[in-house]
């Protein structure tokens, strides 16, 4: 008798009645998941208080290490800067359903690169809006963190 896998959807002979899996990989990387999705919420305050506790006790290590990603990276901090500071423009321009789920309002925005059109340093607020314009073709909207981090995980 054959059975199609939960996990991967391909085809395996059953020797046991109540198999639902062609392997056992199949099985732990679903198993892995529902349980994902299930302790989630559970342990998403824990992990927040985890953190917070962490940070008190290395409050410099942590100041220095974002400091250091600063320097490294300052295309990045500039880009992002100017994203939440013309969030409300921004969201105007770009879809306004989710890319990921295509289902909830967009509340996250993701560069896809960070190549982006130079700037003015004092522009006006006409030069602002066709700035604008042409940085929107390089963002995507998510409804939550949660699709943002699928988008970027491939899955």
């Amino acid at each position: 008798m054959l059975k199609k896998c939960l996990k991967c959807g391909k085809e395996f002979e059953l020797k046991i009645l109540t198999k639902k899996f062609c392997s056992s990989i199949c099985r732990l990387k679903y198993k892995s998941k529902e349980q994902y999705y299930k302790n989630y919420e559970k342990n998403k305050k824990y992990r927040q208080a985890e953190c917070r506790e962490w940070y008190r006790k290395n409050k410099k290590k942590h100041n220095k290490n974002v400091l250091k990603n600063y320097h490294n990276n300052k295309e990045k901090w500039r880009e992002r800067s100017y994203t939440s500071t013309h969030k409300v423009e921004i969201l105007k321009l770009i879809p306004i359903k989710c890319t990921r789920c295509d289902k909830n309002k967009i509340k996250e925005i993701h560069h896809i690169t960070y190549d982006l059109p130079k700037r003015k340093k004092r522009p006006t607020k006409k030069e602002i809006k066709l700035y604008l314009k042409e940085y929107s073709k390089y963002l995507l909207g998510f409804c939550s963190r949660f699709c943002h981090r699928r988008y970027e995980s491939g899955m």
